[in-house]
């Protein structure tokens, strides 16, 4: 009988290309099921270590969560796409992954939209314009005589209490500034807004 890493062909023990195993005896040289990848196991005093993409590999490897099998080897999902049945298909327009090895995508929230597939983020609707629901692929056109600031859910007669009115819109201060008493007004110190459509300033991250 053949040793594992080698498959049993015509009499002959061959040694096992790098993709198949063999577990030995008589067994012929094949590939591992779906979602797993063929690898060596080498036993030392310290322990076992696993070799990927090797000749004479000897047992299958089940590749993680949010990896796909590509050249033998377990391979993370790049973010924009999400794994399914070890597969990395790309987010459909309205949703977005922004890390590795994600199980799913993440719908883009009220007030913003992607129209795009493989998104990294969503886009804030701009000025007079608004997403309903979650999910969506484009922004809605407020209608005659109502507005809308950046980034928004509906429409209104009277820019909501932190914006201001610019005349033909609505608008957020400024990153660094929230609106106070009818004015921007510098964030206090140990609060940062980094984006404008957002309405209030947040406490800075401890370190």
């Amino acid at each position: 009988p053949c040793c594992a890493g080698y498959g049993y062909v015509n009499g002959t023990c061959t040694q096992c290309q790098a993709g198949l195993f063999s577990y030995g005896g008589t067994e012929i040289c094949r590939m591992c099921g779906e979602g797993s990848v063929a690898v060596q196991h080498k036993v030392h005093s310290y322990g076992t270590t696993i070799y990927f993409q090797k000749n004479a590999s000897n047992a299958c490897h089940a590749c993680p969560e949010g990896t796909k099998v590509e050249q033998h080897i377990c391979t993370p999902c790049p973010s924009g796409t999400y794994e399914l049945e070890h597969e990395c298909p790309s987010c459909p327009p309205g949703s977005f992954s922004n890390v590795e090895k994600s199980t799913q995508c993440e719908s883009c929230q009220h007030g913003f939209f992607m129209d795009e597939s493989g998104s990294t983020t969503c886009t804030p609707c701009s000025h007079n314009s608004y997403t309903l629901l979650t999910g969506a692929n484009a922004c809605i056109q407020c209608p005659s005589g109502k507005k809308s600031p950046m980034a928004s859910n509906q429409c209104y007669d009277a820019c909501p209490p932190e914006t201001f009115d610019s005349g033909n819109t609505c608008e957020y201060c400024l990153s660094g500034k929230y609106f106070s008493e009818g004015a921007c007004t510098d964030c206090p110190t140990g609060y940062v807004k980094s984006m404008p459509y957002e309405p209030d300033c947040q406490p800075c991250l401890q370190k």
